[in-house]
């Protein structure tokens, strides 16, 4: 498919979708417009990036996330790192969210600081195989590089640069909001979940990567991990339908050891000499240790 036309089919499948859309500025509704953009009733306007995104955060920011770490997680998502993740959300969904499909025959999905979308992508192709077929998903980041990669990679998905203090979306939009591994506006999530709709969170647990977070922070006596802040603030927000502690060892090689070290903020302080000690140890695997929280309102 030329580029052209998948800016086209794009261009289609988000004005098919328009009414998901509010302006980040002043919160009108947005239509689009002569298949290139989204203009809402104050005549602010965004046009749909030759990649096939939207860019509706109300300014530009620079974020520590780049394109080696997102290439980076895409390598290890795609090498199986993540799969049990995926696997249990989507099972979670079809838990609490498949009488919703079944009396909608359509859900909204929206992962709320998406990254380069591998994540959104792989629950989309499970559910589906479950049976959720008519399924419409976005996911957003403030990340241009994440969201910029997510577009090229899935182009049948729709993506937007966008500000979780000020989401481009209208109200109670969306069945299901995921936010995986990434930080939470929980008034927003709230504003735009539908009235049954979903919000699930994926946070760390005790041990998750506890290899790396061992060599990395055994010089900064940084005290044990703790979730139940973030635990108790969810709670706070929302009725808690499950918490289900996920936790598995994945086995590496060495053509992996690069792009697990990328791949996580863990490593932005490391030194050249903590690089050095990570890749000759030569880990046999590291721990995953989740906790995927589903609430509702």
């Amino acid at each position: 498919m030329s580029k052209w036309n998948k800016h086209e089919m794009k261009a289609d499948l988000i004005g098919k979708h328009q009414h998901l859309f509010r302006c980040p500025l002043c919160s009108q509704p947005m239509r689009m417009v002569e298949g290139k953009s989204l203009l809402c009733t104050n005549q602010h306007c965004y046009d749909l990036s030759k990649c096939g995104y939207l860019h509706l955060a109300a300014r530009s920011y620079k974020t520590k996330y780049d394109k080696q770490l997102f290439s980076s997680r895409r390598m290890m998502c795609n090498n199986g790192f993540f799969d049990p993740l995926n696997e249990a959300i989507s099972s979670t969904i079809m838990k609490f969210m498949k009488p919703l499909f079944d009396q909608k025959s359509h859900l909204y999905l929206l992962d709320a600081g998406c990254g380069e979308g591998t994540h959104l992508s792989h629950i989309q192709d499970k559910l589906t195989w479950k049976g959720i077929t008519e399924l419409t998903s976005v996911g957003m980041d403030l990340s241009k590089e994440g969201i910029v990669a997510a577009a090229k990679e899935y182009p049948h998905t729709l993506w937007c640069v966008a500000d979780l203090a000020h989401c481009p979306f209208s109200n109670q939009q969306f069945d299901g909001v995921f936010n995986i591994l990434s930080p939470s506006n929980y008034a927003e999530f709230t504003r735009i979940l539908s009235e049954d709709g979903c919000v699930l969170k994926v946070i760390p647990e005790q041990y998750y990567l506890r290899e790396l977070r061992c060599l990395y922070e055994q010089k900064k006596n940084k005290p044990a991990y703790s979730n139940d802040n973030i635990l108790s603030r969810f709670k706070d927000h929302f009725k808690l339908l499950s918490a289900e502690r996920l936790t598995y060892r994945f086995m590496l090689n060495a053509d992996l050891m690069k792009p697990l070290l990328h791949m996580t903020p863990l490593s932005w302080g490391a030194t050249e000499a903590d690089w050095q000690q990570v890749q000759e140890i030569n880990l046999p695997y590291v721990t995953v240790d989740l906790l995927i929280l589903c609430g509702k309102k």
